[in-house]
């Protein structure tokens, strides 16, 4: 014998059905969010689905940060993951980083030609992190770099390109 089922049960058991479904999915969506062992990404070469603010990894004698950005007020995630102080600053030039002028010990003279400083922080201890708004709204060439004394000069810098 079949039972009619009256329209507030039906509405009942259709109600089940729909949150059993959504629990479900969201369920095996969750299974797919896991950790993964392996990475191939890149501190020159942002992912395609980079998710949060950008980072900036200080460490001796190295500064990984990717090498494009599109032009925008970029926040980012700054650490020193080295075992001394570092600082972090940005200048926009269309000179490349060997013809930035520098001083007699190899530092970039920050109010120096042909070069105009974008941000400025504070230093870094070890192990210190950072968040900061830096303004990369317009098109061209920056250079991020550690410039406390002989950072500079040791390779502790990155160009980078606004589109």
């Amino acid at each position: 014998m079949i039972r009619a089922i009256t329209a507030p049960k039906a509405a009942s058991v259709l109600t089940r059905v729909v949150l059993v479904s959504a629990v479900l999915g969201g369920v095996v969506a969750l299974a797919g969010c896991g950790s993964s062992t392996t990475s191939s990404t890149s501190a020159s070469s942002p992912t395609a689905a980079q998710t949060g603010a950008p980072t900036v990894s200080l460490t001796e004698w190295k500064l990984e940060v990717p090498a494009t950005f599109p032009a925008s007020m970029t926040t980012f995630q700054i650490t020193n993951t080295g075992a001394v102080q570092h600082e972090l600053l940005v200048f926009k030039s269309d000179l490349s980083a060997s013809q930035y002028p520098v001083d007699a010990d190899g530092a970039i003279q920050e109010d120096g030609a042909g070069i105009t400083k974008i941000s400025d922080g504070d230093n870094l201890d070890p192990g210190k992190p950072q968040s900061r708004a830096i303004d990369l709204s317009k098109p061209g060439k920056y250079l991020f770099v550690c410039n406390l004394p002989s950072h500079f000069k040791q390779g502790m810098f990155v160009e980078v390109t606004i589109k």
